[in-house]
């Protein structure tokens, strides 16, 4: 006997294809009183596909149920039709949730189809964020996936199924092995037993639980990646952090090889990505916005508090100098490093004070009226106590800039 346990204070969407699976899960949500409303997406590919957009239809009035339906035709596209029409449908599934406020998505996913994922996932090369299915998490804008029916064979719910007549459409296409899921269905797990499926979906549930502890951590951290967070991981968890944090921060058809550059990372090397610069400084990894062409000015009244600029050690130091004779600008528009005896290139300075490189477009100095340089900060990764005209806090000063070049 299927059961499902969610908050009846929730409304729910039910992605609904006129399949056993999504069909058993309407009857235990009409049976347990649940609101919610249903998705059909019509992919044009099988003679049998209008027919059951006429039954969803005709299912959802005897019952009252709010449907929404779309065509999204992809009978004479010569493409890979399992990509794109999970795209089409999870897309039509945030547009309706977003239309009607509804912050969970219910998918009919069962144990069978956890097992497959997870023997797939063993198969391929990819960085899989979660191992085989979650039974719920977040998908996008704060809107998430459930999977009521995950704990439960196929067999349980065609059984569901028959004992309570439901009425169902059969795709004939899964029995074909034309695609990898097929095959692996209909040869390689076909003798699976039950106990076996239940032991992948308790290793999967335990990883997943660790996972989503872990994401958290890369989530909060923002632009940053701190090592911290990747200590003690195994090489396949660390590399689920580094893509969770690349994805983050914007970052599409991410591969191996922008992880691998990405741990390579030192002090003098950057890595340009989707128009994003990732860089290293010493405990932590950075990804923020092309800064290298960016020039800034400050007057005294407008210096962010990420600078940590000490107005009054300043004066103390140059009292020749008042407020109003000042900016702040970047050092790096200068070429020579030039103050009395102190005679340098800038990049033998930056060298010297072992800047990191992300850095190094937009590290302050302090200028006259007359764009001549007075004074500019030395590099330290944290600033413990208030000793220098500059306090730089560095992820402050860098989450500055992210979000000025941002806006």
């Amino acid at each position: 006997m299927l059961k499902i346990d969610l908050d009846k204070n929730k409304k729910y969407i039910l992605a609904c294809s006129y399949g056993p699976d999504s069909m058993a899960l309407f009857d235990l949500l009409l049976k347990n009183n649940y609101d919610f409303v249903v998705c059909f997406l019509n992919y044009k590919t099988r003679a049998e596909s209008d027919i059951e957009e006429e039954k969803i239809t005709a299912f959802c009035r005897v019952f009252s149920k709010k449907l929404y339906k779309e065509i999204y035709d992809l009978k004479d596209k010569n493409v890979n039709f399992e990509a794109l029409a999970r795209k089409a449908r999870y897309d039509f599934f945030v547009e309706i949730a977003k239309k009607e406020n509804i912050k969970d998505i219910l998918i009919a996913h069962h144990l069978d189809d956890l097992v497959e994922t997870y023997y797939l996932q063993k198969k391929s090369n990819r960085i899989n964020e979660f191992l085989g299915l979650t039974y719920r998490r977040l998908y996008v804008d704060d809107i998430y996936l459930v999977r009521p029916l995950l704990c439960y064979e196929k067999k349980e719910i065609l059984d569901y199924c028959k004992e309570n007549s439901i009425d169902y459409s059969i795709d004939y296409t899964n029995f074909e092995n034309i695609h990898q899921r097929n095959i692996l269905r209909n040869k390689e797990l076909i003798n699976l037993s039950k106990k076996d499926k239940l032991n992948i979906f308790n290793l999967c549930k335990e990883k997943n639980e660790f996972l989503i502890d872990l994401y958290l951590k890369v989530d909060n951290d923002g632009i940053f990646l701190n090592n911290y967070v990747l200590d003690n991981l195994s090489i396949e968890d660390k590399n689920r952090a580094a893509f969770r944090f690349l994805k983050n921060n914007g970052m599409n058809n991410i591969k191996k090889h922008d992880i691998d550059i990405l741990y390579k990372l030192d002090l003098n090397k950057t890595y340009e990505l989707n128009n994003k610069i990732l860089g290293f400084c010493n405990t932590f990894y950075v990804a923020i916005n092309k800064l290298y062409s960016n020039l800034y000015e400050f007057k005294f009244d407008e210096i962010p508090n990420s600078f940590g600029f000490d107005l009054q050690c300043f004066l103390a130091k140059y009292p020749n100098f008042e407020a109003n004779d000042i900016k702040i600008v970047n050092l790096s528009r200068f070429k020579k490093i030039s103050l009395s005896h102190y005679q340098k290139t800038l990049d033998e300075y930056l060298r010297e004070i072992h800047l990191p490189k992300i850095l190094r477009s937009i590290w302050p100095c302090v200028v006259d009226k007359n764009n001549n340089l007075i004074y500019f900060p030395r590099f330290q990764e944290n600033y413990q106590i208030r000793h220098d005209i500059f306090n730089i806090d560095i992820k402050n000063f860098l989450t500055t800039f992210d979000k000025r070049i941002s806006d």
